[in-house]
């Protein structure tokens, strides 16, 4: 992510110095402006709200993030490119662990040579990684909103006309030719 979007997400930054023990709440509400980065990055045509509600919390070697992203997003309907609006409500959760080569880690002795951290391979998710005390969520929460996001988004009633649909990815397939050849 650029410089740029971290600056107008910089509400996102949790120090983790400054994390109490029983973890802290983050409720993060876009402006206009904001909006108007937020649909660029995620390549909509526009963004009518973005506001989510978080909990961060340590966990054994680093840093739970969990909570529920709200958003509302317009963009064209693949079929007859009227906008389609979208509502997106999403749980969060996601573990970010110190950057092992990270030498200003909250816990250094975790991160020593020789030490062990435990990452579940078989979850589906992995952990994020992160650098130093500060912990910036703006990248998380942008990947969760366009992960959201229908990739197809088709208006009520809005259907595939034979010339709209192109040609038949069967016809075109190289063993359509050679069927044709016998």
């Amino acid at each position: 992510m650029s410089d740029e979007q971290n600056q107008f997400l910089s509400d996102t930054v949790v120090n983790l110095d400054r994390l109490p023990n029983l973890g802290r709440r983050l409720k993060i509400q876009a402006d206009a402006e904001q909006l108007q980065h937020i649909a660029k990055a995620a390549m909509v045509t526009s963004v009518g709200r973005f506001a989510a509600d978080l909990h961060i919390a340590r966990v054994k070697g680093g840093v739970q993030v969990t909570g529920r992203l709200r958003a509302e997003s317009t963009q064209p309907c693949v079929v007859s490119l009227e906008p389609v609006h979208q509502r997106i409500d999403e749980e969060l959760s996601r573990v970010f662990m110190p950057n092992p080569g990270d030498a200003l880690s909250d816990s250094p002795q975790e991160n020593a040579p020789g030490s062990e951290t435990y990452i579940d391979l078989t979850s589906e998710d992995l952990p994020d990684y992160y650098d130093g005390a500060l912990l910036d969520l703006s990248d998380f929460l942008l990947e969760s909103f366009a992960m959201a996001i229908d990739l197809y988004p088709r208006a009520p009633g809005a259907k595939m006309t034979s010339e709209l649909q192109g040609d038949d990815p069967a016809s075109l397939s190289p063993f359509a030719v050679l069927k044709q050849m016998k």
